[in-house]
């Protein structure tokens, strides 16, 4: 062996030269005797292992590339890694973390009530002194129905029945290819944006024949908005109106259909699924969008608004005095043509009289013939200019009459106006209507939002009540004015049921509670409460914990334990009314005895169990 000082060993060490050698040392075989066996790894710890010694050696985000396993799964099996104990990378247990019984449980309920959700399960479980979360649940349905032990039941589609036209029809075949303007009319609504945030309706109306039509543009689309628009369209249309023709949308029902049915306009409702029957008015709202809408760049903020307001107040003053003016005006020239009217009668009873003196003469030879006939000439020529004077009079009358209505049509027209932008600004203002605490705003300041948009929500702590969630196979019983019982965590507090909702939703039917008497502390909205509806109390009753398959008004077998053998025997037990965890027991049981409430179905062949 070469020497070497101890600078050129160190420098050697520092910068990896120099020789070297292992020492290798047999164990001695008692010692092996006593070392444990080395596992025996499945393919898949196996294949762990070689992924988590590449790891070791490249990287991790290299061996995901190698063995095509994501990264999270190596860190996962990484951290699960023991170097003494190579089991551990064993693909881990997979079994149900839940009791036969705890599944039992849920089947029987599940059977009970086959559309039932996991949610109202965990609610009657818990009655029944099962305790087991909401996703448990759900896991024991899945590993059921896996099973082919669940058996749903056959899915019905509730199909909703259209609502009923007292007054509108099908068009009339004589009805479909008019001739005449204002024969039918067609009517549709179209769904806009004109700026972000932003949702107008438009309302389009063209007659079939002439095709003029009439486009109106409102915040929604209701019964309400298409009355004032058919008004509108009344109005506007040069020719009367004798039929509109729509589809089925809500907002041409209602009023609208009454409005139709007072004005005697025939209103025809096409069938479903049918917009090629109103083909015109599509197209037109398609070239109303493409060729208006869509270069539309408008502005509909507060500001704008207030200006066109300000603009038609102005206007509006500008009409009246327009019309003051123009009776002023009027009246002028009207009296001035009763004075001339005036002047022409007095020249005409003058005329009259002068040939009545006139013909006297004449008759004593005291007047020529010429005088007399020129004093007949002369009064004929009056009579007739003031018969003519008193028609003008009447003319000029109905003329300053259809003036006035003219202007006084405009006057209405703006004052219609104002009386619109000042509802626009008055509604931008937006104020709640009670009294309460303000709990959240949910809109920023400057941003724009459309009609129906919820700004806020106020509270009032003092007029409170309770949402109570039944499930709907126990809903059938419920009433308005029955007895409940709130539960705050706090205290509990009477109540009475005010409304009951008409639908059920995931299982359950919401039950509104008004709350009677002084609140707890503590209570506020939107707090998780539990609640108990009064159906009926029954007093000295014999019951019974409901059992798996029981069913009130009904018999059903059940095992009765005997306390001496330890054995159970099945019996005949006549159920009545039912509670949510108890039933009322009519006949087959005595005060005392125990029974068997899950289900037995297993063992219906046999009459006489042991119990374990």
């Amino acid at each position: 062996m070469a020497k070497h000082s101890k600078r050129n060993r160190r420098r050697m060490h520092q910068t990896g030269m120099g020789g070297g050698f292992t020492v290798v040392r047999r164990v001695p075989i008692r010692v092996q005797r006593n070392l444990p066996h080395a596992p025996t790894l499945s393919a898949d710890a196996y294949e762990r292992l070689r992924l988590l010694e590449y790891a070791a050696r490249t990287s991790v985000a290299e061996a995901s590339i190698a063995f095509r396993v994501p990264v999270p799964t190596i860190y996962r099996w990484r951290t699960r890694y023991r170097p003494d104990d190579l089991t551990s990378l064993e693909c881990r247990s997979r079994r149900a973390t839940w009791t036969a019984a705890q599944e039992q449980a849920v089947l029987a309920l599940r059977r009970q009530y086959p559309r039932m959700g996991k949610m109202p399960l965990q609610v009657l479980l818990r009655g029944q002194g099962v305790r087991l979360s909401a996703s448990m649940g759900g896991r024991i349905l899945g590993s059921l129905w896996r099973r082919d032990l669940l058996r749903e039941p056959h899915a019905v589609r509730v199909r909703k029945a259209r609502p009923q036209r007292p007054y509108a029809t099908r068009v009339p075949k004589d009805k479909r290819q008019p001739t005449d303007p204002g024969v039918l009319i067609q009517l549709d609504t179209m769904h806009l944006r004109p700026l972000p945030n932003v949702e107008r309706r438009q309302f389009t109306a063209i007659d079939v024949v002439s095709r003029v039509a009439v486009v109106g543009v409102r915040a929604t689309a209701s019964a309400g908005t298409a009355t004032a628009f058919l008004d509108e369209l009344v109005d506007r249309m040069p020719f009367p109106v004798q039929a509109i023709q729509v589809d089925g949308g809500s907002e041409f029902m209602a009023d609208f259909e009454r409005a139709c049915q007072d004005r005697h306009i025939a209103l025809y409702v096409l069938p479903p699924r049918s917009p090629k029957l109103n083909g015109r008015v599509e197209r037109l709202n398609g070239t109303a969008r493409r060729e208006f809408w869509e270069c539309y760049d408008g502005d509909l903020d507060l500001p704008t608004v207030q200006q066109a307001l300000g603009d038609a107040e102005q206007q509006l003053r500008g009409a009246e005095a327009d019309y003051t003016s123009l009776e002023a005006r009027l009246e002028s020239d009207r009296l001035s043509q009763r004075s001339a009217a005036a002047a022409i009668s007095a020249d005409y009873r003058a005329a009259q009289l002068q040939k009545e003196v006139d013909e006297n003469l004449a008759k004593d030879g005291l007047v020529s013939s010429l005088q007399l006939k020129t004093s007949t000439v002369r009064a004929e020529s009056l009579a007739e200019r003031h018969a003519i004077a008193l028609d003008n009079i009447k003319v000029a009358e109905n003329n300053v009459r259809a003036q006035l209505m003219a202007q006084q049509a405009r006057v209405d027209q703006l004052r219609s106006q104002v009386t619109l932008r000042r509802q626009q600004v008055e509604q931008l203002r937006v104020r709640a209507g009670m009294n309460g605490v303000l709990e959240q705003v949910a809109v920023n300041v400057g941003q724009q939002v459309s009609p129906g948009t919820n700004l806020a929500r106020v509270a009032d702590p003092t007029r409170l009540k309770a949402e109570l969630r039944i499930a709907e196979t126990q809903a059938r019983d419920l009433t308005i004015g029955q007895k409940a019982e709130v539960d705050t965590r706090n205290g509990i507090i009477q109540g009475r049921v005010i409304r009951i909702d008409p639908a059920a939703q995931q299982g359950t039917v919401t039950v509104d509670v008004e709350l009677i008497g002084e609140l707890p502390r503590g209570a506020r909205p939107d707090l998780s409460v539990d609640g108990t509806i009064e159906l009926e109390r029954l007093t000295n009753v014999l019951y019974v914990g409901r059992p798996a398959f029981g069913q009130e008004q009904s018999s059903v077998g059940l095992f009765k334990e005997d306390p001496v053998t330890g054995e159970a025997e099945r019996i005949t037990v006549q159920l009545g009314k039912s509670a949510v965890n108890t039933i009322e027991v009519l006949g087959g049981l005595s005060e005392g005895d125990r029974v068997v409430l899950s289900d037995m179905s297993a063992w219906d062949g046999f009459d006489r169990i042991r119990l374990r």
